[in-house]
């Protein structure tokens, strides 16, 4: 399916008090001003827990903050053919449990190999042979190494860490 962001969830925003659907989402904190940067006035609800972190402002000088996480994932999608439009081919084994989640999303023109570990632990997936001269990394983060042998790409990724690479035709 189509990829979409809840409001407020770039910015990890919590839900208001209260079950009822308007009190799900609160005014959206621009920044850490009793108006949230939302307004000069009053705002016709009050603001979520822990408006003085989640805010676009303080978000936004932090490069380690959800916020600028999302961007980095947005700027990498939008420069991929195969990431927004591609076919998906999973890698992960149907066989066993893995924390590690690979796939491939592929166009005519592009191939690209994402490894997301959702482990509390290191993990390694491969080898794959996908007849590459090289991976070209879009983006990675956290520690990861990649690594060719005779059976294909071996990838090491630390827990949590994730990686998206272009598959480069030999």
């Amino acid at each position: 399916g189509a990829p979409f962001l809840y409001y407020g969830e770039e910015i990890g925003l919590q839900n208001g008090p209260g079950s009822g659907d308007e009190h799900k989402r609160t005014p959206m904190p621009w920044d850490a001003t009793a108006g949230g940067g939302f307004t000069t006035g009053r705002p016709w609800y009050g603001f979520a827990p822990g408006q003085e972190t989640a805010n676009v402002a303080a978000q936004t000088r932090d490069s380690d903050s959800l916020l600028s996480w999302y961007r980095r994932l947005i700027r990498a999608r939008k420069s991929s053919e195969a990431l927004q439009k591609g076919t998906l081919k999973l890698l992960s084994p149907s066989d066993r449990d893995t924390a590690v989640l690979t796939f491939l999303r592929e166009t005519a023109g592009e191939r690209v190999l994402v490894v997301h570990n959702l482990g509390s632990e290191e993990g390694e997936v491969g080898p794959y042979e996908f007849g590459a001269g090289d991976l070209d990394a879009i983006l990675v983060a956290g520690p990861a190494t990649t690594r060719r042998t005779a059976q294909g790409w071996t990838v090491s990724l630390a827990a949590g860490a994730t990686g998206i690479w272009r598959v480069k035709k030999n």
